[in-house]
């Protein structure tokens, strides 16, 4: 729980990001992911209202989503990610080939697995896992090289990228 007065900063930082969208000219539309998996989207400044923070007075931790006859009431630390849209191509629907079949690899796991959760939970679950098994894969293929020994030292990086710029050699008394 938190002191009387004293708002989550997760709440501040949602609060402000959401601020900073509204602010932007044109505006954008953009999303926000919920943690229970929903997504919400905003087509329209006027879509989303709340008590923004001002001269050093704190905003509302609450905000208020109206679209046609659709209500939401929430919260800012509900609010698991946000999302700007390009109106050509949304960021979040881009995937190549290869992540295209991880991602149904993942998925078929999900559910021979028996786990039951948000198509947006799941895509995030296997972005994270994605991302870690690449990161993985990268400190291995960097592993490697140094026992092959291919690398340079930091003086043949620096000498090599000096003669490419056409500056002196680097002064060994510096």
């Amino acid at each position: 729980m938190y002191a009387q007065g004293q708002i989550p900063m997760k709440t501040e930082i949602a609060r402000a990001e959401i601020q900073r969208l509204l602010r932007e000219f044109p505006f954008r539309r953009f999303v926000l992911h919920m943690e229970n998996g929903d997504r919400v989207q905003i087509d329209h400044p006027e879509n989303i209202a709340f008590q923004p923070a001002v001269n050093g007075l704190h905003g509302s931790d609450e905000f208020i989503v109206l679209m046609n006859r659709f209500r939401l009431y929430s919260r800012f630390d509900a609010i698991s990610t946000i999302i700007p849209l390009d109106e050509e191509e949304p960021p979040f629907w881009k995937v190549t080939p290869e992540e295209f079949r991880n991602f149904r690899q993942f998925v078929s796991r999900q559910i021979e697995s028996g786990t039951t959760m948000s198509l947006e939970q799941c895509v995030q679950q296997w972005r994270e896992e994605y991302d870690r098994a690449e990161t993985i894969a990268a400190i291995k293929r960097g592993i490697e090289d140094i026992e092959a020994g291919r690398v340079h030292t930091l003086e043949e990086v620096d000498a090599h990228i000096r003669q490419k710029l056409g500056l002196p050699p680097r002064n060994t008394a510096d």
